[in-house]
């Protein structure tokens, strides 16, 4: 079973595959060519693109898993005993590194970095501030997803890159 977020996710990338064709044919109708050079860089371009799918649908697909077990790894590392007042800090804390793991994938989908500017730079380091958590604790999270995902590749590299920026920024 597949989440709404998933499947928007796959359609992108099987989309992808009729880029080129629809680009040409548009074009084409106008009278209009590529030259090989500029098809080589529609090629790289679109592989490229079609890279950073297949990373972010496979993070995606183990979005919960990878949640879960950096969660745990932050409240092992950070001694966060779960308690009832700590119940709420620690589901707290699980919500942010899936909306991290969420925005990495978002990135990775657009190419840009724009949305993890827009998450870490605009308002996390307040919101960190005011429930009293650490940046510490969401950079070995994103460390541990970083080790753990098992991208492999060009995939990885790609993930790789917004996850290093994602610890960058809250660095």
């Amino acid at each position: 079973c597949y989440t709404k977020y998933q499947f928007s996710i796959m359609g992108a990338t099987m989309g992808l595959t009729s880029v080129k064709k629809f680009i040409t044919s548009k074009l084409d109708g106008r009278g209009s060519y590529l030259s090989s050079t500029q098809l080589a860089q529609l090629d790289q371009t679109i592989k490229h693109g079609q890279i950073r799918l297949e990373a972010a649908t496979q993070l995606t697909l183990k979005l919960d898993q990878l949640v879960n077990e950096a969660t745990q790894e932050i409240e092992k590392k950070f001694l966060i005993v779960s308690s009832s007042d700590t119940e709420t800090k620690f589901d707290n804390i699980q919500e942010l590194v899936e909306l991290f793991l969420k925005s990495i994938s978002y990135a990775l989908i657009s190419g840009s970095k724009e949305i993890l500017n827009d998450i870490i730079l605009n308002g996390f380091r307040e919101m960190l501030t005011a429930t009293e958590q650490s940046p510490a604790w969401y950079i070995y999270a994103l460390e541990y997803i970083k080790r753990n995902h098992g991208l492999k590749g060009e995939k990885e590299q790609e993930a790789n890159i917004y996850i290093d920026y994602a610890i960058s920024a809250l660095e």
